[in-house]
């Protein structure tokens, strides 16, 4: 037996010394490591080779092999006890060899498998080999690994197993590479399916988008929808509508099984909703909730325990519900239902997220068929106020067309006399004139020549919108220079500091803009008169997600008072003293008109004596409250 295990002893020592040579060469030349396996089945055959007289080049290959690997390499007696331990094992579990020569493998076990070694050793010694096992060790510091072992036995002279030779791999890198990519496989698994559940769920509504919009027929469209439901979503599905009586009217239905459909069309008629019930249509047609169910607790309070209507709903069937309402501008117009049962998975918070979209534009479709209902009665006295309100229109304008007229030529030759015939005395008689009669006429002049400028102030206001606004593309940044060039005379001799920051072009009217700007400026110029070095900003705020660029005009004057904000851009309303700073209270008035028709908006913020900054969009609004 010995003799057949061992073979001729000089032909298997000659082949087993070529293959660790070239084990070695292999080391010696090549970054890496033998197979654990192949390293074993090289080992186990060394150690029967070298139970015949070996050579002493057969020691030294075979030493290097052990020395040379990465992999744990070690041996045992039958009891567990380390007999040899390489640099591979004291760099994997930590141990040294003097540390663990003369001790047993129990050290190294996990308080999880504490006798694992010894199943394996009884394998061993039945002459089994144990290959790629894979399991857990504990190091050291107390850390636990990941290891792939591989044991042979350790025959003697006479072909009995004395002890085992064990390689043991790290695998905790290996694993947490694997579980990572584990994990991430999931992840895209699970992203994929909700991917795919929002696309059905969004083709869905897109198909239900269009029958809801197909024909003016509101009752034909769910009638329509409930066939789309069903079931694409639900087993079976059922509308019902707040009617004139404020009752629930049932107007579509539709089941999985058609046979079931009539039961559900007259299932109110026969067993009314229950009253007082925290679930259920009637609870949400009074309080615009929603409602998903998923147990058989809540389906019982939504049902009842009346025996005739537990038959009638098991006969429809019923696992799971969602009961939304057809909600339009807080209104209530009725109630949506979908139901499982059975046939389809239980409804998830998803559906009933789903469910809430398609109630909303069904309401919004009964709102409007009612609303198209209402409009078809009031149509002919709606045109006839449009005609009478045309009429008025038409009467305003040509009556401001007249004042207009008037104002130009009526007022201003009354206010020229009295200027021009104030300036003729002082220049005639003013040296007969006391000092007090001097002064009385030059007020008289500077109020005829305040009320010529109020004039053409109003004049210009009034204009605005029968203007035609002459939209193009301006250069933001040379329609500042242009207002300033034409306001230079209001800042002589003193110091201003205009910072004009990097302005995006606009689209708009360079007219009515120019006119926006120079009021503006000039306010700015106006209200930095007490500073001995006034300082104006012009800049822009790019556009967010929730808000349009904007464009600002900051100074450090004198600012005002925010509690009167809301006079700020009123006619003739002024937040400051005329004798302070001069002006008709009309300039700001002109500057919101305008921003308006280019549907934009403009506001302020300020703190008395801290400056003020005025922004201004020209197209979109903004929440400049908060």
């Amino acid at each position: 037996m010995n003799a057949e295990r061992l073979g001729p002893a000089s032909d298997h020592t000659a082949a087993l010394t070529e293959r660790l040579a070239a084990a070695e060469l292999q080391l010696r030349t090549v970054p890496g490591r033998l197979v654990g396996s192949d390293l074993a089945d090289l080992l186990h055959e060394a150690q029967l080779a070298l139970q015949i007289p070996p050579a002493d080049r057969l020691q030294q290959i075979l030493g290097a092999i052990i020395t040379s690997s990465d992999d744990a390499i070690l041996s045992t007696n039958l009891d567990g006890i380390v007999t040899s331990w390489n640099i591979g094992a004291q760099t994997l579990f930590g141990y040294s060899a003097d540390e663990m020569v003369g001790q047993s493998l129990a050290r190294l076990m996990t308080a999880e498998k504490p006798d694992e070694h010894v199943h394996l050793l009884a394998q061993i010694a039945r002459g089994q080999n144990v290959r790629h096992y894979e399991t857990s060790r504990r190091r050291k510091d107390g850390s636990t690994i990941i290891v792939s072992i591989t044991m042979s036995p350790i025959f003697d002279s006479q072909g009995d197993v004395i002890g085992v030779s064990k390689i043991s791999r790290d695998m905790t890198e290996f694993r947490r590479t694997q579980s990572s990519l584990m994990d991430a496989i999931t992840l895209e698994q699970r992203a994929r399916a909700d991917a795919e559940a929002l696309q059905k769920r969004l083709t869905f509504l897109l198909e239900a988008s269009s029958i809801l919009a197909s024909t003016p027929n509101y009752q034909q469209r769910l009638e329509q929808l409930t066939e789309l439901v069903v079931p694409t979503i639900a087993d079976w599905c059922a509308v019902d509508v707040i009617d004139s009586k404020q009752m629930l009217h049932r107007v579509a239905v539709k089941h999985i099984d058609p046979h079931k459909s009539d039961l559900l069309f007259h299932f109110l008629e026969r067993f009314p909703p229950l009253p007082n019930r925290s679930m259920g249509i009637l609870s949400t047609a009074h309080t615009g909730k929603a409602t998903l169910i998923q147990n058989a607790e809540h389906l019982r309070q939504v049902v009842g325990d009346d025996a005739e209507r537990l038959a009638m709903v098991e006969s429809i069937g019923l696992t799971s519900l969602i009961i939304v309402p057809l909600l339009a501008f807080e209104r209530v117009l009725g109630v949506l239902t979908i139901a499982t049962t059975g046939e389809t998975p239980l409804f998830q918070p998803a559906d009933l997220e789903m469910m809430l979209n398609l109630a909303s534009r069904s309401a919004q479709l009964i709102e409007n068929a009612q609303l198209y209902e209402q409009a078809q009665q009031l149509n002919a006295e709606l045109e006839t106020r449009v005609r009478e309100r045309t009429a008025q229109l038409e009467a305003t304008n040509q009556a401001l067309e007249a004042f207009s007229y008037s104002v130009s030529h009526d007022l201003r030759t009354p206010l020229r006399a009295i200027d021009g015939f104030a300036r003729m005395v002082i220049r005639d008689y003013g040296g007969l004139l006391p000092d007090d009669g001097q002064r009385r006429l030059n007020v008289i002049r500077d109020n005829a020549q305040q009320m010529g400028v109020l004039i053409d102030d109003l004049l210009r206001f009034s204009r605005l919108n029968r203007l035609p606004l002459s939209r193009q593309t301006v250069n933001m940044t040379d329609l500042v220079q242009h207002a300033l060039d034409n306001l230079s005379s209001e800042h002589q001799n003193r110091q201003v500091d205009f910072i004009i920051e990097p302005l995006p072009d606009a689209s708009g009217d360079p007219i009515l803009l120019l006119q926006v700007l120079v009021n503006l400026l000039s306010n700015a110029i106006k209200y930095t008169r007490p500073r001995d070095r006034a300082q104006i900003v012009i800049g822009y705020l790019p556009a967010t997600a929730t808000t349009t660029g904007t464009y600002f005009i900051r100074d450090n004057g004198v600012g005002f008072d925010m509690q009167y904000s809301d006079k700020l851009f009123g006619v003739f309303q002024r937040l400051h003293h005329a004798e302070a700073f001069e002006g008709t209270g009309v300039g700001l008035a002109i500057v919101q008109r305008v921003i308006q028709r280019h549907g934009g908006q403009v506001w302020a913020t300020a703190e008395p004596d801290r400056g003020a900054t005025f922004f201004f969009t020209l197209e979109g609004k903004v929440n400049h409250e908060s």
